[in-house]
């Protein structure tokens, strides 16, 4: 179905591995077809990470969380 109205989405992060760097972290809802963005924060916060004793084992990220996604109205 669509989706009228306000909402939130929250993302609970318990641990967050990435791989040393700088980054700019941008933050968007976008439909399953991803044409259309319901909001888009796009280089929203300037992210500079240093060399911690975790390490990522593929890619730049490893996300451990949960979502929770709720309306407003």
């Amino acid at each position: 179905g669509q989706l009228i109205g306000n909402g939130y989405a929250d993302i609970s992060i318990d641990r967050l591995a990435i791989t040393p760097g700088n980054y700019q972290l941008s933050v968007g809802i976008a439909d399953t077809t991803l044409l259309h963005n319901f909001d888009l924060w796009d280089h929203a916060v300037d992210l500079h990470v240093q060399q911690g004793a975790a390490t990522v084992g593929y890619g730049i990220v490893e996300l451990f969380g949960s979502w929770v996604v709720q309306s407003t109205d």
